[in-house]
């Protein structure tokens, strides 16, 4: 709990005011200090009040999934007391009068992440006294980071499950040594001999 700019003055000029009145035994600029001390208090108060709402957010959608390096949006909904900001992840935004908050992110690391709560911060009525919280989630956060890399292995992986290619017409055979096997067929004019199968050639009795 801290004092914003704003508190601080109001408490320096209360304290001046009763300073001044003290050392020159003028009692309306001590009424004045106490005042603004007293006004500083009450805000203080009033604050601690509002801090002992019970509150949480809820996130939409609770599940997220993305790519490395790529921007996701979340939205925040208040229930309870709200705050004047709200942090996730590093990432401070500010919220509407209803209550809500988006948060725009850019995850860079791929991985599963369980966000359980989230810092918020706390504005007196007065604006003379500003505090940090924290508010649960409920329910959590989940967060799936694939690899960049997951789109293209996936498009490759259901190109050969279906027989396709990148086009969409029929993938070739492939054939030839230190390659898929794909079957045996007799040499045509202008192939190279070392893509014989001699094996097969025996078996048969021709090439």
């Amino acid at each position: 709990m801290r004092l914003t700019r704003l508190g601080r003055a109001v408490l320096a000029a209360s304290l001046a005011a009763i300073a001044i009145g003290v050392l020159l035994s003028y009692p309306p600029s001590v009424i004045t200090g106490a005042v603004c001390g007293a006004t500083l208090g009450l805000d203080l108060l009033a604050l601690k009040v509002i801090l002992a709402t019970p509150s949480y957010i809820e996130p939409n959608p609770p599940r997220l999934e993305s790519s490395r390096g790529a921007e996701v949006m979340v939205t925040l909904r208040v229930k309870g007391r709200r705050p004047r900001s709200v942090t996730l992840m590093e990432k401070t935004v500010r919220g509407r009068e209803n209550g809500v908050y988006e948060l725009k992110m850019t995850l860079a690391r791929a991985g599963v992440l369980e966000i359980a709560e989230a810092g918020a911060r706390y504005r007196s009525f007065l604006r003379l006294v500003e505090v940090d919280d924290r508010i649960p989630l409920r329910p959590r956060l989940s967060v799936t980071v694939h690899p960049s890399s997951l789109p293209l292995m996936i498009a490759l992986l259901t190109a050969r499950g279906t027989g396709m290619g990148f086009h969409g017409s029929p993938a070739p055979p492939l054939t030839g040594a230190g390659e898929e096997y794909a079957y045996t067929d007799e040499p045509r004019p202008g192939e190279p001999a070392y893509r014989s199968d001699w094996r097969a050639t025996a078996r048969r009795g021709k090439t």
